[in-house]
């Protein structure tokens, strides 16, 4: 057993990441061709297999995925919105909540006062991760018998965090605990079937704000009672961390302004002319480091810059450490470096020296012509739903005024490169705003306002969905290209 009780498997068990790599403490299972397939003979000979090729009931120690993922909690913006720590003579100093945002790999958690200032900050990884790096694959292991798994393993893991935040701070009783998440991750909250969000034409039954006790949501072991609110969500693949971020952001009074979170879900949404509007698109766990093959979460290790000095390629690791992979930032500056010394030419071809090998990073990091086309894949589907947005609402790419990035990745991200691969148009030049986790600052938001008026995106935002356009499939075409 590992220590999590759970293999992480990226790939959703479809054995074809590699990177649920355990070692046999006690007992032996032979080699099988997976095991071939990622492992060297010498890692093979040392007890090493690949987790998802084999059925066993054997000790074994988990190597492949550090657990130590680091989340961005802070959000900044421009407009901030008001801080209202300055109206303290009417409120309620013992007021208290946790705020949740529940992600698909990280879950983040913090317990805030009266005025919204941070108390304590904790994060954890999603135990479903078990189950694959993105939200289709959970979505086809809740259809094939594994709901009620999948909502048990998220439900305790938030359980777990918030009563570790507790543990600390036992004197302080959250009068509610506000959730926000992506559609996906709201239904498994709300223990509704998600078969309906992962196959046309995509329904959306979590439009409405979700409000139960804690002791009814968590059961009745639960030391305190506190009322459950979860966010509402806008569509099958516009959920309610993005309800929280454009009510952060004041999106409906910032005309002619674009809010986007990039991950391994595109979402958009468009003030335009003051009317809003919202898509998405699957850029695939590129991003994440999910499809990439020696790809990994923000986690101590990994290589988080990548820069060329001295004719040879230099990086950076996250927590100063050994390099354990690749995360997501630093695979938009490897492709800007790789393009502006020639190593790659726009349409992401490496040059014949390593074609074949790839390109070392580090010590048994590589980065490899597969590699390559899964990011084009992934920046393609970022930029070609920009341009179907705005050609759809007939908005000028120019008039765009303001851009905000939300979400972990886009906070880390380098704007320039982003520009330098053709992941983000031109006209978008000077006008990026990189906010952080937007969905924490919306959940903030509404604990000191008290009000539910973010509810008015769910109602008031337009949707639409790319699958019915001819404009994405030819964008997507013409945007493959650095």
């Amino acid at each position: 057993m590992t220590k999590n009780n759970y293999i992480p498997m990226p790939c959703g068990g479809k054995g074809i990441c590699g990177k649920c790599k355990v070692k046999i403490i006690k007992g032996n299972i032979e080699p099988n061709n997976r095991d071939k397939q990622f492992l060297t003979k010498e890692e093979i000979n040392q007890g090493y297999r690949i987790a998802c090729g084999h059925n066993f009931s054997l000790e074994v120690e988990l190597t492949a995925l550090n657990e130590n993922f680091k989340t961005v909690s802070n959000y900044c913006s421009e407009p901030q919105y008001q801080n209202i720590s300055t109206q303290s003579n009417l409120i309620n100093q013992n007021d208290y909540s946790i705020i949740i945002d529940v992600g698909t790999t990280t879950l983040c958690f913090q317990l805030i006062d009266y005025a919204g200032i941070p108390i304590m900050t904790i994060t954890s990884p999603n135990s479903q991760r078990a189950f694959g790096a993105d939200i289709l694959s959970r979505i086809s292991k809740a259809s094939f018998g594994g709901f009620s798994q999948l909502c048990d393993m998220l439900k305790n893991d938030i359980k777990k965090g918030i009563l570790k935040l507790h543990e600390s701070h036992k004197n302080i009783i959250p009068k509610n605990i506000y959730m926000a998440g992506n559609t996906t991750m709201t239904y498994f909250l709300r223990n509704m079937d998600c078969s309906g969000i992962g196959s046309y034409p995509f329904e959306n039954n979590a439009k409405n704000t979700f409000k139960e006790k804690s002791d009814k949501f968590f059961g009745k072991d639960f030391p305190f009672t506190s009322e459950i609110i979860i966010l509402p969500c806008i569509h099958a693949f516009i959920g309610g961390d993005i309800v929280s971020g454009a009510y952060f952001l004041n999106l409906d009074k910032e005309t002619d302004s674009l809010f986007i979170d990039i991950g391994t879900n595109g979402e958009i949404m468009l003030n335009s002319k003051g009317k809003l509007y919202c898509t998405s698109a699957a850029a695939g766990p590129a991003f994440e480091g999910g499809s990439i093959s020696c790809g990994t979460g923000a986690t101590d290790g990994a290589i988080n810059s990548i820069y060329f000095k001295d004719n040879s390629l230099k990086y950076t690791t996250i927590g100063n450490t050994s390099p354990i992979g690749i995360c997501g930032s630093a695979l938009i500056d490897l492709i800007a470096e790789l393009l502006k010394n020639k190593i790659i030419d726009n349409t992401g071809l490496l040059t014949e020296k390593y074609f074949s090998t790839g390109i070392k990073i580090a010590n048994k990091i590589y980065f490899t012509q597969k590699d390559i086309r899964e990011l084009q894949l992934a920046k393609s589907a970022i930029i070609s739903a920009i341009k179907s947005i705005a050609k759809c609402t007939e908005t000028s790419l120019c008039d765009i005024k303001k851009v905000f990035i939300g979400g972990g990745f886009g906070f880390y991200l380098n704007i320039e490169n982003s520009f330098k691969i053709k992941m983000l148009p031109n006209e978008f030049s000077k006008k990026i705003i990189q906010c952080g986790n937007t969905s924490l600052g919306g959940l903030t938001k509404i604990h000191t306002h008290k009000k539910n008026s973010y509810e008015k995106f769910v109602k008031s935002t337009t949707t639409i969905n790319l699958t019915e356009t001819e404009t994405f499939q030819k964008y997507f075409i013409e945007n493959l290209n650095f």
